[in-house]
Formats: structure tokens, C-alpha cells, sequence
């Protein structure tokens, strides 16, 4: 229930992409695959604001240095 407002989001955000940048139907599926796996959906909602929309900069970088930091912080405490 908690990523249902995101994906949400995400649905409308493709519909407007196909509408007003003029995305193919295979972008669309391929955006709307990605919206239900957990993770990506953060990462490919990112993806289609800044490439597309040119919005989400700081966002972006902000999300990259935590999935490094987390990614580094995982294989570290396995060792």
C-alpha cells in the first residue's frame, strides 16, 4: 500500500512522457516493468526526470551517493 502512491505517480508520469515528449510504446512498457521491481523504481523514476523532463538534479546525486555509500557499507560488514 505504501508504494502504491509512487507507482501512481510513476503511471501518470509515463502517460504524459508518451503524450508530450513522444515516447514509443516499448518505452512505456519497459518504464512500466521497471516502476514494480523495488529499487528501480526509484532509479528509473530519477532516469525519466532528469533525462526527459530536466528536473531532479540534486536529487539524483543525492540518491547515487546513498547507493554507493549503502552498497559500500553492505560488502563491508560481510568481510
Amino acid at each position: 500500500m505504501a508504494g502504491l502512491a509512487g507507482l501512481s505517480y510513476a503511471i501518470c508520469l509515463i502517460i504524459l512522457s508518451r503524450k508530450q515528449k513522444g515516447w514509443k510504446v516499448g518505452q512505456c512498457i519497459m518504464h512500466f516493468i521497471l516502476q514494480w521491481i523495488p529499487g528501480f523504481d526509484i532509479l528509473d523514476g530519477l532516469y525519466i526526470t532528469l533525462r526527459y523532463w530536466n528536473r531532479g538534479k540534486i536529487l539524483s546525486i543525492i540518491t547515487a551517493i546513498s547507493v554507493i555509500l549503502g552498497l559500500t557499507f553492505i560488502l563491508f560488514m560481510r568481510s
